[in-house]
């Protein structure tokens, strides 16, 4: 047995002997060829599916854009919203102070008319 092993390295070796420099050397450049073609498909493949998603970001960045005002937009309907607001402040402290004047008012009527019914009854009072 020992004879016949030593009889397929042998083989193996006169057939690895055999292969001349240029089939060697084809040899490596067709599969250095087939293994960058074969990354070449991976990273056309890969580069397909980053811009399918970079598509789909830019279609969800206009949805956003369209939705949203632009800053200079903006500025000029908060400025009106602001002074709008300060004016409807302005306004609520006009009629508070109105409608306690009002108060005032009919409290110093109420009160005259109170007054005047007590000076009513106390002349009645002592007239009688």
């Amino acid at each position: 047995m020992e004879d016949n092993t030593d009889g397929n390295k042998c083989r193996a070796q006169s057939h690895l002997e055999s292969v001349s420099l240029r089939e060697y050397f084809e040899r490596i450049l067709q599969e250095f060829r087939r293994a960058s073609e074969d990354a070449l498909k991976i990273r056309t493949v890969e580069t397909d599916r980053r811009l399918d998603l970079l598509n789909n970001h830019a279609e969800r960045v206009d949805e956003v854009l369209d939705r949203c005002l632009p800053r200079t937009e903006w500025d000029i309907h908060h400025n009106q919203l602001k002074e709008k607001v300060t004016d409807l402040e302005k306004f609520k402290i006009v009629m508070d102070t109105k409608a306690s004047q009002a108060s005032v008012n009919w409290s110093f009527a109420f009160s005259a008319v109170v007054a005047i019914l007590a000076i009513v009854s106390l002349l009645h009072e002592f007239i009688r």
